[in-house]
């Protein structure tokens, strides 16, 4: 920028002189400095230029940090919330695994009603709990579904009473396919083997 300057003020002050010697010269030297001129005037555009650009290139810089920043602060709740979800799969499963034990005590004590086959000492089954469905040929028992109860801890209940019946068996005897899901007061046929 110096040197422009300095070679605006040399040809201004050799213009007078050689227009005086030579008007040619001094119209080389005029358009010389208007060159000049407009160099200096592209030089300090050039320069507003990259001060805009350099202004721009901080802003985004800032806003590339700021986005950084938050990029962290997302990653770490979203481990915390991970590191949550497990915590509460685990406490879930805790509790299923629980529940499944009361039903499977309350299945296999009756639920505080006799759905298990009581048998006599002589090993039948009372006239009651023995009915056989009419309109099945074969022997077995008739159960009231109750509350949380599942094929599976029906069978299981009536295994451990001795008779020996799967939850497949309970399934055909019912016409019951299987994602059939059980009604509290529904009746199942329970074959007996």
């Amino acid at each position: 920028m110096k040197s422009i300057v300095l070679a605006l003020l040399f040809a201004i002050s050799v213009a007078p002189a050689l227009w005086a010697q030579d008007p040619g010269a001094a119209q080389d030297a005029i358009a010389e400095r208007q060159k000049v001129l407009k160099a200096a005037d592209q030089l300090d555009l050039l320069t507003q230029q990259n001060s805009q650009i350099t202004q721009q290139n901080a802003q985004l810089v800032q806003q590339i940090n700021a986005l950084q920043d938050r990029i962290q602060k997302l990653e770490s709740a979203n481990g915390e919330f991970k590191s949550q979800l497990a915590q509460q799969q685990k406490d879930w499963a805790a509790e299923k695994e629980k529940l499944l034990k009361e039903v499977s005590k309350i299945v296999a004590s009756g639920g505080g009603k006799s759905s298990k086959p009581a048998a006599t000492e002589n090993g039948t089954v009372p006239a009651a709990t023995a009915t056989a469905t009419p309109n099945k040929p074969e022997q077995g028992y008739e159960y009231v579904v109750q509350q949380g109860q599942s094929l599976w801890a029906i069978a299981d209940a009536y295994q451990k009473n001795g008779v020996n019946v799967t939850v497949d068996d309970i399934r055909k005897a019912n016409n019951l396919g299987k994602d059939a899901t059980l009604k509290v007061g529904q009746k199942l046929f329970i074959p007996k083997k």
